[in-house]
């Protein structure tokens, strides 16, 4: 099976040498292979013997490898490969590529491909073990660092607060569509921050964050409570006048307050705190509708 990943890419390029069309998007995700195969693939794609019957792919814009695993060595060879072989790359798909085992060692490597490289389009979701939480900061600093990301999803990596603060700056200078819920806010005023930043941005469409919303109100105590979610409401209408959403905002936000505002009576108690363990788990992977991805979605400049 990994030969005939590997003879893809190899009549990619015929194709594109005999100045026959090619499609400028190609999505490769959840390919059914063996850890052993994997690894076979890997290896073969580092070796002369492989890449040099590969040229430069050209025209080819968008490569979508999500649910495909790689460990840190096999990030280096495969993001090597893109450099090398894929020049006009600039819409990728990894979400729920890298364990969480990973992730310090395939952390240099994205790092300095996403600073080096024009990535307009980054698909880059997480959940279960595919989690890189607090750590992602220096693929931010990256995106931010090269200017060019216009469309990021990174719903379901838990980055934490500090990590916000990078995406403020992105929705601020570059971005024109944002999907980031399940992300582990601490607290309500950082997610009004970038609501409130959102709606003062030129995106064309941010989605609207209802499970970070309620994980963020289970923390306000009860006496403040009932004017936070009043001033979450007017964000949330303001949301909906400002974008149209590919699969609607929102099942029902007023539900959502309401069993926020619920939660307990009491702030300490065990039922309380179940249902926040629940909501910050992070145990249940954000797999969208395949329509509804970035990778997708029209730039402003097509």
């Amino acid at each position: 099976m990994f030969l005939s990943v590997i003879s893809f890419f190899k009549s990619f390029y015929i194709i594109s040498n005999s100045q026959n069309h090619i499609p400028s998007q190609v999505s490769l995700n959840g390919l059914k292979l063996s850890d052993k195969d994997w690894a076979e693939f890997y290896n073969r794609l580092s070796t002369p013997e492989t890449t040099d019957q590969i040229g430069k792919i050209n025209n080819l814009k968008m490569l979508s490898w999500c649910n495909n695993k790689m460990n840190g060595k096999q990030v280096e060879i495969f993001l090597q490969f893109l450099s090398n072989k894929l020049p006009d790359l600039s819409e990728i798909g990894l979400s729920f590529t890298i364990q969480n085992i990973d992730i310090d060692s395939s952390l240099p490597s994205l790092s300095n491909y996403f600073e080096n490289h024009t990535i307009k389009k980054l698909d880059f979701r997480g959940g279960n073990n595919f989690v890189f939480g607090p750590k992602i900061e220096p693929i931010l600093k990256s995106l931010i660092t090269n200017g060019s990301i216009k469309m990021l999803d990174i719903t379901g990596q838990r980055i934490g607060a500090k990590c916000y603060e990078y995406l403020i700056q992105m929705v601020e200078n570059s971005l024109e569509e944002l999907r980031f819920d399940n992300n582990s806010p601490c607290d309500t005023e950082i997610m009004k921050r970038i609501l409130n930043s959102i709606l003062k941005s030129k995106l064309n469409f941010a989605d609207w964050p209802q499970k970070d919303i309620k994980e963020s109100l289970s923390k306000v105590k009860l006496t403040s409570r009932s004017a936070t979610i009043t001033n979450i409401k007017e964000l949330h209408n303001t949301y909906k006048k400002k974008f149209v959403s590919p699969d609607s905002l929102t099942r029902n936000l007023s539900l959502d307050l309401k069993s926020s505002s619920n939660l307990s009576l009491n702030e300490n108690s065990n039922e309380s705190s179940n249902e926040v363990n629940d909501i910050s788990s992070g145990n249940v992977p954000f797999i969208r509708h395949r329509s509804a991805s970035i990778l997708k979605s029209k730039l402003k400049s097509d």
